[in-house]
């Protein structure tokens, strides 16, 4: 693959485009002095996780950056996982692109992503997934099909870093080995696998984890801790079911793997639950073995364990690290990200000057899209309220459930406030209300309080801000009966702290909610059902609205409601 990095852009029209293919989470971002875009190709496609070549998120961020033609980029910057990069490039020279390509490794991107948007000069870094690019990805003539080269390569499982300024340096880096493939990440997927569920649903694992604790029933340490290594023994590729009852045998005491259509019972919490626990205790393992190589009080993390929340409250709560910055697209979603600022800051020169305050780095809708998406015809009302907000405000605290979109979609696996369903954290019903109507998820899973920044510490036990929605925390106690319907079984919540800079008009539907009631937040989850991506287009949220028992949405300034 031929590179050039001698290619000279003024600062004023450079273009790196990064993208993360043929592997989930496909997608694409752009990094251009003006700005960064990203989006993944899920979003598009409406299917979850998509892998494909994201063409359709290529030409998305391309547009949303002003980049009339693919080869007005001046870099290509794409993860190595399993070969895709070469099969990425190939793809890239058929549609035309005569450019740079150049491939980093998959922590890489990672780090990337969190460190060059984070509000920190100097930071450690800490990523942790399932599995980084493999031992061989750059050699040419490799398969690149997942299944194949999980059994024919090592893989990163865990990398530490050290960041200054423009670029960051690897401490060490943790690969996979014959007789220990799996690190936390890699256990968690599987352990996901094992109790019915897809690997990438960490967050069902996490979930479910608080019913389970009613007793001791596994003590075994699944990660060994090897001079600062934590990985899980193991010599068989857990991707194939005919070995799950194999692992479950090791570490599960012979409890057998639960079949999709088998109901979640008590055995099944008590797996997430140890999980879930070991997962914490080796996090902090490495987080603290992490602090003492770098005496560095600024974290910065990414990669698909990140989005543990749990774990991540633990870190600012139990270790020496004062601050932390957890990059909301941390899951594979990020890479294209992480490619691009790897692209523009490393390999270009750049100076960083992005931070990471929202994440509405994906595509807005102009007057004439919404409108076109307004349906006619009987059994919808569409006003256009002078104060939308206060009017969606209202409609929440009489007990109605109400789709908001507005502005440019969120990067990640979060609704925070631009693609969200809204609804009265005071009902204890509204749980069970929203499963039934709107939403079809499993009966375990928690929804999440989104509050007003200012007021997080009267609710939560949480000074830090938390605004993607990446913290647990516990809710006071004298609080819990005031927002049950956000409030986890065992007193937590996943919440969102909404400052007073966030971008829209989110914000100001919270602070008429708390005028309205004296509760100063709202329950906020993603804009879509069980099983399909958020939504992205008017049109996607029209569609979502009219097939579910939503009561209400607010599209940009238009507020439609179901004649009941």
């Amino acid at each position: 693959m031929k590179s050039n990095y001698s290619k000279k852009a003024s600062a004023d029209d450079l273009v790196v485009l990064g993208i993360h293919a043929l592997s989930h989470d496909a997608g694409a971002a752009v990094v251009t002095p003006k700005g960064m875009w990203s989006i993944s190709e899920e979003r598009l496609s409406r299917k979850k996780y998509e892998g494909r070549f994201p063409e359709s998120a290529i030409n998305a961020v391309l547009k949303a950056s002003g980049v009339i033609d693919l080869n007005n980029v001046d870099l290509v910057v794409i993860g190595h996982l399993g070969g895709t990069a070469i099969e990425t490039t190939d793809i890239l020279r058929q549609i035309g692109y005569h450019g740079s390509v150049v491939p980093i490794r998959h922590h890489d991107a990672h780090a990337a992503s969190a460190f060059f948007v984070s509000p920190f000069d100097d930071a450690s870094i800490l990523i942790v997934d399932a599995a980084g690019s493999w031992g061989e990805d750059t050699e040419p003539g490799k398969p690149s099909h997942y299944l194949h080269i999980v059994e024919e390569r090592m893989h990163e499982l865990q990398t530490f870093y050290r960041g200054h300024n423009n670029s960051f340096t690897t401490i060490r880096s943790t690969p996979s080995s014959a007789n220990h493939r799996m690190g936390i990440g890699f256990f968690y997927a599987f352990a996901c696998m094992f109790l019915g569920f897809s690997d990438l649903d960490g967050g069902k694992l996490m979930g479910l984890a608080p019913y389970g604790g009613r007793r001791e029933v596994f003590t075994k340490p699944i990660f060994i801790n090897c001079e600062g290594d934590l990985i899980a023994e193991g010599d068989r590729n857990f991707y194939d079911p005919e070995t799950w009852e194999y692992y479950g045998k090791k570490y599960f005491r012979g409890v057998k793997p639960r079949k999709k259509e088998e109901p979640v019972v008590q055995k099944h919490a008590e797996i997430a639950y140890y999980v879930q626990k070991e997962t914490e205790r080796a996090m902090l393992l490495l987080a603290h073995n992490l602090y003492r190589m770098t005496r560095c009080a600024n974290l910065c993390m990414a990669g698909g364990v990140a989005l543990n929340s749990v774990t991540n409250y633990l870190i600012l709560k139990e270790t020496p690290f004062e601050n932390l910055f957890v990059q909301p697209a941390s899951s594979d979603c990020g890479i294209p990200l992480g490619c691009a600022l790897y692209g523009y800051h490393v390999l270009k020169g750049q100076p960083r000057q992005f931070l990471m305050e929202h994440a509405f780095l994906g595509l807005s809708y102009g007057e004439e899209q919404i409108k076109a998406a307004i349906p006619a015809g009987a059994g919808i009302r569409v006003s256009t309220p002078g104060d939308i907000t206060a009017c969606v405000a209202e409609a929440v605290a009489d007990g109605r459930i109400v789709g908001w979109f507005e502005g440019a979609s969120e990067l990640g696996p979060r609704a925070l406030g631009h693609r969200s369903i809204l609804a009265d954290p005071r009902r204890p019903e509204m749980k069970d209300i929203l499963n039934e109507r709107v939403k079809h998820r499993e009966p375990f899973r928690p929804y999440a309080p989104s509050v007003l920044q200012e007021h997080s510490q009267k609710y939560f036990e949480l000074s830090a801000p938390s605004p993607f929605m990446l913290l647990i925390a516990p809710v006071h106690l004298d609080k819990r009966t005031l927002i049950p319907s956000v409030t986890h079984i065992d007193g937590t919540a996943r919440l969102q702290t909404v400052g007073k800079e966030q971008p829209g008009q989110f914000r100001q539907v919270i602070e008429h909610f708390y005028q309205k009631t004296d509760i100063p937040l709202i329950l906020n989850t993603s804009f879509n059902v069980s099983g399909e991506p958020i939504v992205e287009t008017p049109q996607d949220a029209v569609n979502c609205f009219l097939n579910t028992q939503m009561d209400a949405l607010l599209l940009g300034r238009y507020f439609l409601e179901k004649i009941v």
